[in-house]
C-alpha cells in the first residue's frame, strides 16, 4: 500500500515535472521577451524568468489553471513588480560602480572568512545530496560557464533537459544551502 502511494507520487512528480519543462520550451523566449522589453539591465533579463519557473514549481504547476499562458504572465508581472520593490527598497539605482578608486578593498576578517567556509560547506552538502547526472550539469554550468547547448551536447541529452538539471539544482541549493 505505501509502496503503491510511493510510486503513485513519484509518477505525478514526474508528470508535474515534464510539464513544467514543457511550459519552459514553449514560455522561455516569450517570457524573455517580455522581460528585455521592461528592464534596463540585460544581465537581470534571466534571472527575472528563472524567477517565474521558480515560482511554478513553488505553486505545484497548472494542472488546476485553465489560461496557462495568462497565468504565466501574470506571475511575470509580479515577478516584475517585485524587483521593481526590491530595487527601490534597496537604492539599487543609487549605487555606485564597485572600485578600488571608490571602495577601497578591506581585507577580509577572520570572521568573514569563517562565515564564509560555512557557506560554502552548507553549499557543497547541498551539491553533492543531488543525482550525480544533476551535480555534473550544473557544475558545468556554473563553474565552466558553459552554454545549455554545450551542456546538452557533451551530455548527450536536449537542451530542456539541462534546463530541467538546473532548475532542479537551483530549487534544491535555494531550499538547503540559504
Amino acid at each position: 500500500m505505501e509502496d503503491e502511494r510511493a510510486d503513485q507520487q513519484e509518477a505525478a512528480a514526474q508528470a508535474r515535472s515534464a510539464r513544467i519543462e514543457a511550459l519552459n520550451r514553449r514560455f522561455r523566449m516569450p517570457l524573455t521577451r517580455f522581460f528585455s522589453s521592461r528592464t534596463r539591465s540585460p544581465d537581470d533579463i534571466e534571472d527575472l524568468v528563472q524567477e517565474v519557473f521558480m515560482r511554478l514549481v513553488a505553486r505545484g504547476g497548472l494542472e488546476d489553471v485553465r489560461a496557462e499562458e495568462n497565468y504565466l504572465f501574470v506571475i511575470a508581472s509580479n515577478v516584475w513588480r517585485d524587483s521593481g520593490r526590491r530595487d527601490i527598497s534597496r537604492h539599487r539605482g543609487g549605487h555606485a560602480t564597485l572600485t578600488d578608486q571608490h571602495h577601497p578593498v578591506d581585507p577580509l576578517s577572520p570572521e568573514v572568512v569563517a562565515l564564509a567556509r560555512e557557506d560554502l560547506r552548507r553549499v557543497l552538502v547541498a551539491i553533492q545530496e543531488l543525482p550525480l547526472r544533476t551535480q555534473a550539469i550544473f557544475a558545468l554550468q556554473r563553474y565552466e560557464e558553459l552554454s545549455y547547448a554545450e551542456i546538452a551536447r557533451r551530455q548527450g541529452i536536449s537542451v530542456s533537459a539541462v534546463e530541467k538539471h538546473m532548475m532542479k539544482a537551483i530549487a534544491h541549493l535555494a531550499r538547503r544551502a540559504f
